[in-house]
């Protein structure tokens, strides 16, 4: 069961309107909560024991259907996931799908390297914004570990994107990055 109103999400609530919150009311605070414009963190009396069962429950319920997960660090660092959107009408999406271009272990070592300085400098005006690259995707094609490792360390001394590494198969199209 998800929660789908802030009245929903205020009966999990102490209703205690403390302010502690930040917000005049605990129902303008649930409001926020539904938004993700504030954390439950925020509500101090949520975490005293009278309440502790609630805001458990509560945190299950608010938790989006796909974990938020972050690729990288730093200024390269990308969030994906932390969604739960049916439907475009319901709510916003909260983190932008990341881009990434994959290589695999079979490719000789200069045509990996070129391929590799094309997807970090890979740039197209979209919709009055630049999209870039946020990720390279290392396939294991080989089943070969050191070979692997070897394409790997290849691949992170070219770029300062972050990796993503797979050892299994998975669908790819092969475009080609101009």
């Amino acid at each position: 069961m998800k929660l789908s109103s802030p009245m929903e999400i205020w009966e999990y609530l102490p209703g205690t309107n403390c302010e502690e919150c930040g917000e005049k009311t605990c129902l303008a605070f649930a409001s926020l909560l539904k938004e993700r414009k504030k954390k439950l963190e925020q509500c101090p009396p949520l975490f005293e024991p009278e309440y502790a069962e609630k805001g458990k429950k509560l945190a299950e319920l608010l938790a989006p259907e796909v974990s938020e997960v972050e690729i990288g660090v730093g200024a390269r660092a990308s969030k994906i996931g932390g969604e739960d959107i049916m439907h475009r009408h319901e709510l916003t999406f909260f983190n932008r799908t990341a881009l990434a271009y994959d290589v695999w272990d079979t490719m000789e070592e200069e045509e990996l390297r070129e391929r590799v300085r094309k997807i970090t400098n890979w740039s197209k005006f979209y919709v009055g914004e630049s999209l870039r690259l946020d990720a390279v995707a290392v396939r294991s094609v080989s089943g070969d570990a050191k070979t692997f490792a070897g394409c790997v360390k290849d691949v992170a001394e070219e770029t300062d994107l972050p990796l993503v590494l797979s050892g299994g198969q998975f669908f790819s199209i092969q475009p080609e990055i101009r």
